[in-house]
């Protein structure tokens, strides 16, 4: 814009056109200048707006995310309760069959132990 002024007064200075039609000239300049910053204004704010439309519409999503998951969580929350149910009763049963094998096997072992031997009862019989 600096440069266009400077070219019409340079114009002017040399005669190449007249003080009438320098100053038209500076004229349109000038109308174009506040015309850019008119466009540039209502550029400005029409970009305000849709941002601030955006942000409104975000917040909408977020608002209906947050409910669906809570309806997500309602319907959840009860069937994990009865799933961790079942895992504790079916490993505190197999803990109980673990432990019952074992006690088992421990006292076949102690009778195993307590059965004379075959050379034990010849060395009892010489």
């Amino acid at each position: 814009m600096k440069e266009e002024r400077m070219m019409i007064l340079n114009m002017l200075e040399s005669g190449k056109v007249s003080a009438e039609e320098a100053a038209r000239l500076l004229e349109v300049i000038g109308k174009g200048k506040e015309k850019e910053e008119c466009c540039s204004s209502k550029f400005s704010q029409d970009v305000e707006e849709k941002v601030q439309q955006l942000g409104a519409t975000v917040d909408i999503w977020a608002k209906e995310l947050a409910e669906k998951m809570d309806g997500v969580i309602r319907e959840v929350e009860p069937k994990l309760k009865k799933v961790t149910q079942i895992i504790v009763e079916k490993t505190a049963a197999t803990i109980d069959e673990i432990a019952q094998t074992m006690r088992e096997e421990k006292v076949s072992e102690e009778q195993q132990n307590e059965e004379p031997t075959q050379e034990d009862n010849q060395q009892e019989n010489n």
